[in-house]
């Protein structure tokens, strides 16, 4: 039988400004200390949740978050780019919802997928390095006659995001490959082979003031071999 539940959530924090906050600027930017170093967070957000059959489960959440003095590291006011200081930014507003579906079966085969859409605005301004969409499609599956050899896949989507400076950052595709198993000479010893970029897509992520870049080419396709063991 079908099941729903539904959830109402908020939550409030604060946090005082620590001796490091307090005193990071008071050499390096000739006494001058930013005001205000607390930090104030308010959360809601209503949630759905739906299984309507065994294995396969629907989220679906909606969030609002209300962001006060929220700190940064910024340029000396005085104009020399090698003295920081400590600073309180704007108001940050965020809110967004996220669909998901998550299904397994009973031969160990698992997929997962889900879509985002966010809008964070700070001062009027829509914040830098954030999509206003987002999506991911996961699955993972046990290859027959191999025991304990598993291959998963993921498959991420960014919609285009604001820099620091213009030009923007136009959407793009990542997909990463990952081979798991155990080393069946070895008990508790297990291997992976992860292929990030699996399709070698050209992207960028933008960086933050005051770096003097606006964006950072990010690697190509990348392997990385893992081993652990468990005791």
């Amino acid at each position: 039988m079908p099941k729903t539940t539904f959830k109402a959530l908020y939550g409030c924090a604060h946090r005082s400004p620590n001796s490091y906050g307090c005193d990071f600027s008071s050499v390096a930017s000739s006494g001058v200390v930013s005001s205000a170093l607390y930090v104030n967070a308010d959360t809601a957000g209503l949630v759905a949740d739906y299984q309507p059959m065994i294995n396969t489960n629907v989220h679906a959440p909606t969030y609002y978050w209300d962001l006060q003095h929220i700190l940064s590291v910024v340029p000396y006011p005085g104009g020399i780019n090698s003295l920081i200081h400590q600073h309180a930014l704007h108001r940050i507003i965020a809110k967004g919802a996220e669909l998901s579906v998550d299904k397994t079966w009973d031969w160990g085969t698992r997929v997962r997928g889900s879509f985002d859409i966010q809008d964070t605005d700070q001062h009027h301004s829509h914040l830098p390095n954030s999509p206003y969409h987002l999506g991911e499609l996961n699955f993972s599956i046990p290859i027959p006659r191999m025991k304990n050899l598993c291959v998963d896949y993921k498959l991420q989507y960014y919609s285009k995001h604001k820099t620091v400076d213009a030009p923007n950052i136009g959407s793009y595709f990542l997909s990463n490959l990952n081979l798991m198993t155990d080393v069946r000479w070895i008990k508790g010893l297990e291997a992976s082979l992860r292929i990030c970029n699996l399709l070698d897509e050209n992207y960028q992520h933008p960086t933050t003031a005051p770096n003097w870049q606006n964006i950072f080419l990010q690697p190509d396709r990348t392997e990385r071999l893992r081993m652990g063991y468990r005791f």
